[in-house]
């Protein structure tokens, strides 16, 4: 006879789906609550961090603006310097501080010397005289001529390399305050132009151009003209050039804004 199988309480497969399904619900929502108070979380924290850097419609002074101001403006200030330097080279008249008269003498002959050096080498005629007056200048206009004497040097050096035949006069231009006198600004710059005249081949004037435009310090070139025309090969031009001199070095501070009136909101 064959044996009973025994029942007992058992559970459907139906039911341990649903169980394991309600379990694996209420899983996933737990996950998703926590990963949302995690970004809750952090959202509050970056809203925080912005309000610090918002006040009143400005920077707040805190450690972090002040250094960041601090390297910026001294970033700012090697550039504008660097600038400067390029546009307006300084003349280092130490040797001169005693009397600085008598040293911008000393240095006229010693220019008039090195160009005669050069002219003698390339068989090349220069004027005598360098273009400034025979007579001491005031000691108050010293520094400012030897900006324009540094400027002969230099440029009638570049011209002279370039294949001229003569050099034939130097002459040194009143300076000009930038901007221009009347009006409204504070000149902020002098320029201290020299004309050159000398004679030579076009392609020897176009040389010359080419030169002096990429000089370093700066040397502007202002104005040029073909005073004769070529009578075989050879023409002779004028050609203003000038370097600056810096009055005002410094940068004009911004205007303050005026503080709000009590009881009135500043607009947004």
């Amino acid at each position: 006879m064959a044996a009973k199988s025994a029942k007992g309480p058992g559970v459907s497969l139906s039911t341990v789906a649903g169980v394991l399904f309600t379990l694996a619900a209420v899983a996933g929502f737990m996950a998703w609550r926590v990963q949302l108070q995690v970004i809750d979380r952090q959202t509050s924290q970056h809203r925080g961090a912005f309000k610090k850097l918002h006040v009143a419609g400005k920077v707040p002074p805190n450690r972090e603006v002040k250094e960041y101001l601090e390297q910026r403006g001294q970033r700012l200030a090697q550039a504008y310097a660097m600038a400067l330097s390029r546009l307006a080279p300084m003349v280092d008249t130490s040797e001169g501080s005693a009397d600085p008269q008598l040293y911008f003498q000393q240095r006229v002959h010693e220019v008039q010397r090195t160009l005669e050096r050069l002219a003698s080498a390339r068989k090349m005629k220069i004027p005598d005289q360098l273009g400034f007056p025979k007579e001491l200048p005031p000691a108050d206009a010293a520094p400012r001529l030897l900006l324009q004497l540094k400027l002969i040097e230099d440029a009638a050096e570049i011209i002279m390399e370039q294949g001229i035949s003569q050099l034939v006069s130097v002459r040194v231009e009143d300076p000009q305050p930038l901007p221009a006198a009347g009006e409204e600004e504070t000149p902020f710059l002098m320029s201290l132009p020299v004309r050159f005249r000398f004679a030579g081949s076009l392609s020897a004037l176009t040389k010359v151009l080419g030169a002096l435009d990429g000089a370093v310090p700066l040397i502007d070139i202002q104005n040029m003209k073909v005073v004769k025309p070529p009578a075989t090969q050879e023409l002779e031009a004028e050609l203003v050039v000038a370097r600056y001199l810096v009055i005002n070095p410094e940068l004009p501070k911004p205007a303050e804004e005026p503080p709000p009136k009590k009881g009135t909101k500043k607009s947004s």
